[in-house]
C-alpha cells in the first residue's frame, strides 16, 4: 500500500507494511518511507515482537519483497525472506493463483488503513480501538 507524506517541502512515498494472523484476524501495521527488503523483514520482526510469537506459516502474495519470479507453480522466493524465515523457524507460502480468499484478510483492511491515514492528515481522530494496531 502506498500513500504519500509532506516531509518538509518534499513529497515522500509512505508504504504500509500489514500482517495478519488468519485465526484471530489480529492485524499488525507499521510504516516506511521505503518497500526496501530490510524493511519489508523489519516489519516481520515488529510484528513477532508485538504478538510474541511466530507464526508456524506466512503466505506470501507475489509482492516483490518475498517473490522474485513465479512460472504457474514454480515459485522463486527471495533469499533473504528464506534466511530470514529459516532463522525463526517459520515456513513461507505462496498465495495460490486465483484463490483470492487467501489473501482477502489483508486485502480487507487496505481500505481502512488507507482512509485511516488520509482521515488523520485531514484532522480526523483516530478510530477507536486502530492505536492498538499500530506498534
Amino acid at each position: 500500500m502506498r500513500q504519500t507524506r509532506r516531509d518538509g517541502r518534499a513529497r515522500r512515498p509512505l508504504m504500509a507494511f500489514v500482517l495478519v494472523l488468519s485465526f484471530s484476524r489480529h492485524i499488525f501495521l507499521r510504516f516506511f518511507l521505503d518497500a526496501r527488503t530490510e524493511n519489508f523483514l523489519r516489519g516481520h520482526l515488529g510484528a513477532f515482537a508485538a504478538w510474541n510469537g511466530v507464526p508456524r506459516v506466512i503466505l506470501y502474495d507475489n509482492l516483490r519483497s518475498a517473490v522474485l519470479e513465479r512460472h504457474g507453480d514454480a515459485i522463486r522466493f527471495n533469499p533473504a525472506l528464506l534466511d530470514f524465515a529459516a532463522h525463526y523457524r517459520y515456513e513461507p507460502r505462496p498465495v495460490a493463483i486465483a484463490r483470492g480468499n487467501e489473501k482477502a484478510c489483508v486485502s480487507y483492511y487496505a481500505p481502512f488503513v488507507w482512509l485511516t491515514v488520509v482521515g488523520t492528515r485531514c484532522g480526523a481522530p483516530w478510530p477507536p480501538g486502530f492505536a492498538l494496531a499500530i506498534v
